[in-house]
Parts: structure tokens; C-alpha cells; sequence
């Protein structure tokens, strides 16, 4: 299956909310003109703060369509910069499956959970 567009994503998740352009636009405070041509992919992805107030009104998770949009939310940012190891490690995780992701998830999980019982 390809991976589906942000401007695609976008109007999937509108249509199955049944929103018209104009309520959603209305709802993430940005003009419907704007919102259409985000659908039909004529300008980028729009701001973090603008894709924080879609994945709101769409009831759906800001990462999908952080990721989508090309962009890394900014939470993450200084997980990534705080630790030397981190930059080398995401470059060794290159080419792994979606279930060695979820391995790498239920590891950190683990040690959570051994750093808490402690």
C-alpha cells in the first residue's frame, strides 16, 4: 500500500468526519481557500501549530500527520539533542521493519517499567 499524501490524508479524514471544507476550516481557524488547496496538494504542509489544530478537529493523532507533513514535532527535538548517542542510534535503525519498531517500543517499555520499580 503507498503511503497516503498529507493533503490526501487531510481530506480522507475530513470526509469521513463529514466536514465540509468550510466547517473544518472554520474549526482550525485558516481560511477554506487555504484548506482547499492543502487537499489538492498546491502549497506545503502548513505550520505545526496549524497541523496540531487539524489532528484536533480530524480526532486523530498529531504524530501521523506531523510525519506526513514531513515535519518532526518539537517535542522530540531535545530528546534528540540532549543525548550524543541518539543521532547514531536513529542512523543504525535505518531499514527496520514496523515489528522491530514495535520490538524497539516494548523494550523501552521494559526499561521504564525496571526504572520505576526500583
Amino acid at each position: 500500500m503507498a503511503e497516503q499524501s498529507f493533503g490526501k490524508r487531510i481530506k480522507a479524514l475530513r470526509i469521513e468526519r463529514k466536514l465540509s471544507q468550510q466547517e473544518l476550516a472554520a474549526q482550525v481557524e485558516i481560511d477554506a481557500g487555504y484548506l482547499s488547496k492543502i487537499e489538492a496538494e498546491k502549497v506545503p504542509p502548513p505550520s505545526e501549530k496549524v497541523i496540531e489544530r487539524l489532528s484536533k478537529a480530524l480526532d486523530t493523532e498529531n504524530d501521523e500527520l506531523m510525519l506526513l507533513a514531513g515535519k518532526s514535532p518539537k517535542d522530540i527535538e531535545p530528546i534528540i539533542t540532549n543525548n550524543s548517542l541518539i543521532p547514531g542510534i536513529l542512523r543504525r535503525s535505518k531499514g527496520l521493519s514496523a515489528q522491530d519498531w514495535k520490538k524497539v517500543e516494548n523494550y523501552i517499555e521494559q526499561l521504564k517499567s525496571r526504572k520505576r520499580d526500583l
